[in-house]
């Protein structure tokens, strides 16, 4: 589930309109906490499964973007991604065609860590 967000995330948040490498795709897992837990041929098999592939030329190599449906996936609250790509994603994102909010539940913590982000909810709304 982390790989796949992360994944996403990388996907959508690249400075490049054309898409963006799979070697910075595979670079983009390195830094997870979670990649020496990660077998290659699970992140290659989640980076297939997400993204559409763009042929390159003699002198570019091809670049991936992620599938047009998965989009709904994009969090603009996702905290690993700074502001300025966030706000490139929101500008190449597609039309959206139904109604259907823009930032997502969050995903489930830790139960050491619920009360923390209640608690940071709550003074949020005060």
């Amino acid at each position: 589930m982390y790989l796949r967000r992360e994944l996403v995330h990388r996907l959508v948040c690249t400075n490049s309109a054309s898409g963006v490498t799979f070697s910075s795709l595979k670079e983009s897992v390195a830094h997870s906490y979670e990649h020496s837990k990660t077998s290659s041929d699970v992140v290659d098999s989640v980076i297939f499964e997400i993204s559409d592939r763009h042929e390159g030329n003699a002198m570019q190599p091809p670049t991936y973007t992620l599938k047009k449906e998965l989009w709904s996936e994009y969090d603009p609250c996702y905290p690993r991604i700074n502001e300025a790509l966030h706000q490139s994603a929101i500008e190449r994102r597609p039309k959206l065609t139904s109604n259907s909010p823009m930032v997502k539940d969050m995903p489930p913590c830790h139960g050491c860590f619920y009360s923390v982000r209640e608690n940071l909810f709550l003074i949020v709304l005060c």
